[in-house]
Formats: C-alpha cells, sequence, structure tokens
C-alpha cells in the first residue's frame, strides 16, 4: 500500500489595531510514489515582467462575476464591476502603497465579492510587481507596515452596497507567486468586529488567496500555451 501524507499550507494570525492578517505559505509536501505516470503541464517562466511582459486584464482574473471555489457550495458573487488601476496605491495605503510602487509594481486587478453565506464582503486582487525578487521583498515587510500602522491593503468599495467595506475592521491575507502578488481584504457584512478565531475567515482566504488568486489565475496564467498544444487545459480557472 502506498503511504501518502500531506503536510497542509500553515497560516499565521495575528491582530493588530484595526484589523488583523493571515500569512499564507505554500508548505505542501506530498510523500511516497505512484505508480501511474501522470501527465506535465508545460510551464513558463513568471519570475518577472522582463521574461512575462504581457498585463493581465479583468478577463484574466475575474472572467466570471463568481468565483466557485468549491462545486458544492454557492459561489462567491461580484458586487459591481471589476478595476484594474496602474497606480497600485489604489490597493494599498501609506507606506504599504510606496513600497510596492518602488518594488515597480504596475498593475493591480481587484473585485469585491459576497461569501456563499452573505456575511462577509471580500475584495480579491493581484499586485503585478517587477520580479520574484521583489514580491518576496514586499511579502517580507508587508508585516511589519501593518503591525505599525504605517498602511495595509485596502477594501474596494465597487458601490453603495459594499461602503462598509471602507469603514469596518478587515482582515487580510497575502501571498507571493512569480512576479504576483495575491491578497483579499474581508470584513463582516454588518460591520462589525470579528469574534475571536472566526473560523469563516480560514475558508474565506483558502477559497480566495489559495485556491481561486494562486493554484486557479496564477497557475493558468503559467502555463505556457504554445508548448502544451490543443489538448492543453482549459484556461479560465
Amino acid at each position: 500500500m502506498v503511504a501518502i501524507s500531506c503536510i497542509a499550507a500553515a497560516v499565521l494570525l495575528a491582530v493588530c489595531g484595526f484589523g488583523s492578517y493571515l500569512l499564507v505559505r505554500n508548505d505542501s509536501q506530498v510523500v511516497g510514489a505512484s505508480t501511474a505516470p501522470t501527465p506535465t503541464i508545460p510551464k513558463r517562466d513568471i519570475s518577472a515582467r522582463a521574461v512575462d511582459p504581457v498585463l493581465m486584464t479583468v478577463a484574466d482574473v475575474f472572467p466570471k462575476g463568481e468565483i466557485n471555489a468549491d462545486p458544492s457550495i454557492p459561489p462567491y458573487k461580484i458586487s459591481g464591476a471589476a478595476q484594474m488601476a496602474t497606480d497600485c496605491r489604489a490597493g494599498a495605503t501609506s507606506d504599504l502603497g510606496t513600497l510596492l510602487r518602488r518594488l515597480g509594481c504596475n498593475q493591480v486587478i481587484r473585485g469585491t465579492f459576497k461569501s456563499p453565506d452573505g456575511g462577509y464582503w471580500v475584495t480579491a486582487g493581484i499586485f503585478n510587481l517587477k520580479d520574484d525578487t521583489a514580491v518576496l521583498q514586499a511579502h517580507q515587510q508587508i508585516k511589519a507596515l501593518v503591525d505599525t500602522g504605517k498602511g495595509r491593503f485596502t477594501g474596494y468599495v465597487s458601490g453603495p452596497p459594499v461602503r462598509v467595506l471602507g469603514r469596518a475592521p478587515t482582515q487580510l491575507a497575502w501571498d507571493p507567486q512569480g512576479h504576483f502578488l495575491s491578497y483579499c481584504v474581508i470584513a463582516r457584512a454588518d460591520g462589525k468586529a470579528f469574534a475571536a478565531e472566526d473560523p469563516n475567515v480560514k475558508v474565506i482566504i483558502y477559497d480566495i488567496v489559495e485556491t481561486y488568486l494562486r493554484d486557479g489565475v496564477i497557475a493558468d496564467w503559467s502555463i505556457d500555451r504554445g508548448a502544451a498544444g490543443p489538448s492543453a487545459p482549459a484556461g479560465s480557472p
């Protein structure tokens, strides 16, 4: 019998004044061997814009008006229209916005969604930095900036129904992949503070940052369509 062991992605929760954040890390490992060969999907280099110069579009990140993280549950529904901004300070305040610009960020694409149970508003987005070194540098500095009140990711108020994102306590999560930094901002729909260890927050982060943005949108972007040929998997996450 082949034994398979999987170490789940680790997350760190910390409280910081107006809100809190979760750090998303991809530490999964699989132990064991498989007797059945698995097809290899050809990948292209997304380590820097120098080798991946084409900019994403709103249609690349949010091709539908919803996010289906799990086919067994209702989707996250978009509110208003998604946004593409060339000034990354549209998605981050103060020193954090300045840091992203200094590290070559030239694009942020974001949209705001309502959770399947209707209890939360979630802004999901991707920053486009110059290379993976810049992304890792940002990833390492974000926590300190948030902790000291020198900046945070902002919720995208895409219309009157989501104004609560501009005034309610929020929780943040972010994850580096190639020259992209994916993130989310979460607020309760009623505008109240989060309960201690709210289990829904980790579910939302797993659905949005890990499953949809990292393992869906960015993983799909990294597929080499030319090398894959017509039999490659369909593109939309």
